[in-house]
């Protein structure tokens, strides 16, 4: 599980906090929605959406600042959107407090 990003932004996201106010999207009943909603829920707010696609697209237009997704989908993500970065295992996102 990881974070997809715009890859002017990877650099600036080490842990959980860096997303303060920030808007993350998700796929609706997803791993990655439960995984956002148990590290991030008082954090960011956490978009759902029907398909990835949308929550990408939702990236890339601006609307959102990251997407949760599977590794492997990130990679493909990633691999096709080169304006895209993946930043960190979400399972692992580490907290400060």
């Amino acid at each position: 599980q990881t974070i997809i990003v715009s890859a002017d932004k990877a650099g600036t996201f080490s842990k959980a906090e860096d997303f303060q106010g920030m808007t993350i999207g998700a796929q609706a009943a997803s791993l990655q929605e439960n995984l956002c909603n148990n590290q991030l829920k008082d954090i960011a707010q956490i978009d759902l959406y029907k398909a990835i696609d949308d929550a990408v697209l939702a990236l890339k237009t601006g609307k959102i600042d990251g997407v949760a997704v599977a590794e492997g989908n990130g990679k493909a993500i990633i691999a096709n959107n080169p304006d895209l970065a993946s930043i960190f295992p979400l399972t692992r996102l580490p907290k400060t407090t």
